[in-house]
Order: C-alpha cells, then sequence, then structure tokens
C-alpha cells in the first residue's frame, strides 16, 4: 500500500499518493519557475511542504532527489 503524501499552507492543500504529489510540484515548477519566473512565498512553501512529505515517505533524499526502488 502506498503511503498518502499530505501537506498544505494558506488555502492549498494535496492529499494523495505519491506520484500525485511529484506530479502537482512539476505542475507547480513548470508554471511558477520557468523562464526565470518567481512564485509567491505560500507557493514556495506549498511546494516545500510537499517534498518534505515525500521526504518522510521516502521517495526523496535529503537533498529532494528521487530515491529509485
Amino acid at each position: 500500500m502506498k503511503p498518502v503524501i499530505q501537506a498544505e499552507n494558506k488555502g492549498l492543500s494535496f492529499k494523495g499518493n505519491p506520484e500525485g504529489a511529484k506530479y502537482v510540484i512539476d505542475i507547480f515548477n513548470e508554471a511558477f519557475f520557468s523562464d526565470g519566473k518567481d512564485a509567491p512565498n505560500f507557493i514556495r512553501d506549498f511546494i516545500f511542504n510537499i517534498e518534505v512529505a515525500l521526504q518522510d515517505a521516502g521517495h526523496l533524499d535529503e537533498n529532494f532527489n528521487e530515491v529509485k526502488p
């Protein structure tokens, strides 16, 4: 059974499987950080909270790199 990844910050929340969490991170990164853009603090904090939840579940290492099974 896959762990449930949960994160929230200032009105944004995520609850789902690790693959969905990684997808949300990718979408936010593409929308807010591509082409030299910058995101508001609450978006950066939300993404960070998802990444920490993925670390806690063993899907990212201490440097936020994906852990391969």
